[in-house]
């Protein structure tokens, strides 16, 4: 992997910056030579030993403010992925071993098959994150933080990326006291 960044601003205040990197990484072992259960996700894993390295190019641009209680952090990024690995399900139904697949005994313990599949894809998305002080006296502060993101990602040639949460909202309050002797 490689990657380089550069920043623009005052510490303390607004910053603009820039992320580029390029990545590549080989198949795992499970996802060459996997043919069984996985229980945690109840699903049969068949691997495909002909996977390729997955590489891929991104780039994001963030906007940030660090200035006492306000704080601002907002990013938007894009990666495009030469070989993405990803699990498909199949509409098969396994038992406990291979030779079950399509062709299970309804007295065992059915599970969905999935396979291990290789295709080009689009991932991006944003990121944003504020700081709000709802109360400052002293060394005391409440401060609500907002937090959001989506991502949205895209096989070539058509349809979603599987398993892929789209969105997500997150609001926290955060208390600190500070105590001076």
């Amino acid at each position: 992997s490689a990657s380089a960044g550069v920043v623009f601003g005052d510490e303390g205040d607004w910053q603009v910056g820039a992320l580029g990197q390029y990545i590549e990484r080989a198949p795992d072992i499970l996802s060459l030579f996997a043919r069984g259960p996985h229980h945690a996700t109840e699903t049969f894993e068949v691997g495909d030993p002909t996977l390729n390295e997955e590489k891929a190019f991104s780039g994001e641009l963030r906007l940030t403010r660090n200035n006492g209680l306000f704080n601002f952090d907002a990013s938007v990024f894009v990666s495009e992925f030469d070989g993405f690995i990803y699990k498909q399900l199949t509409g098969v139904e396994c038992n406990d071993t291979f030779a079950s697949c399509g062709n299970t005994d309804p007295m065992e313990e059915e599970i969905d098959q999935v396979v291990f599949m290789q295709r080009d894809a689009t991932f991006w998305g944003a990121e944003i994150s504020v700081d709000v002080p709802l109360i400052a006296t002293g060394g005391d502060e409440l401060v609500l933080n907002l937090q959001g993101d989506f991502v949205r990602a895209t096989l070539d040639g058509g349809g979603d990326v599987p398993n892929l949460l789209p969105w997500s909202l997150q609001v926290f309050e955060k208390f600190s006291c500070v105590f001076f002797p």
